[in-house]
């Protein structure tokens, strides 16, 4: 399945503009494999944080980051539901005010039960005008009962709500929004923009 990920990945990651110095909250994270693609955006000026609730996840992570000797990652285990500073501080980061550039969800906002929250709390840490890229499943836009049928499946195998559409937050309030073309007939859906002034268009 990850040749199918990835292509997801690069999208969501392209969406996101980064530039060599910026820092970036990599919310569910799992095993590492956006890692790569970020360290070849961010270069070793940049900072990425890497959350997820998965001690085995982070495990793995950990050892893809040792391996290729990043030294400008860090890794936290937290319930993104919750995730707020004091998460961030049990691993050395000072992740206020605002600290963060860009917060990258992808494949992960649909397994999580109150996906909504998750939003609010990572988007919080992040400065005004910071870029956010959500990248998610969805049933293909076209194709017969059983593809769809095939897809939902799948989706549901993985624990994932393929009903949840989490990329609706992007471009919520006044938050510029713009869409990222994925595959056609893809179970993949991507979704980048810019996080507005926080006068409650993060909740």
């Amino acid at each position: 399945m990850e040749p199918i990920y990835r292509t997801g990945r690069r999208l969501g990651i392209g969406g996101l503009d980064l530039r060599p110095g910026d820092r970036v909250l990599d919310v569910g994270r799992g095993t590492g494999w956006n890692l790569p693609l970020l360290e070849e955006e961010i270069g070793e000026s940049g900072r990425i944080i890497g959350v997820d609730l998965s001690e085995q996840m982070l495990e793995q992570a950990a050892r893809r980051v040792k391996r290729q000797g990043w030294g400008n990652v860090s890794l936290v285990r937290a319930n993104a539901e919750t995730l707020d500073e004091t998460d961030l501080k049990t691993i050395g980061v000072d992740a206020a005010p605002r600290a963060f550039d860009a917060v990258l969800f992808t494949y992960s906002l649909s397994l999580m039960t109150n996906w909504q929250r998750a939003w609010r709390q990572a988007t919080t840490l992040a400065r005004d005008q910071a870029r956010v890229t959500v990248v998610d499943m969805q049933l293909p836009q076209a194709g017969s009962p059983l593809v769809l049928a095939n897809g939902a499946a799948r989706c549901a195998l993985g624990g994932s709500d393929i009903m949840a559409h989490p990329w609706t937050r992007v471009g919520a309030g006044n938050r510029s929004r713009r869409g990222v073309e994925p595959p056609r007939r893809s179970y993949i859906q991507v979704r980048a923009g810019t996080l507005g002034p926080r006068n409650g268009e993060r909740t």
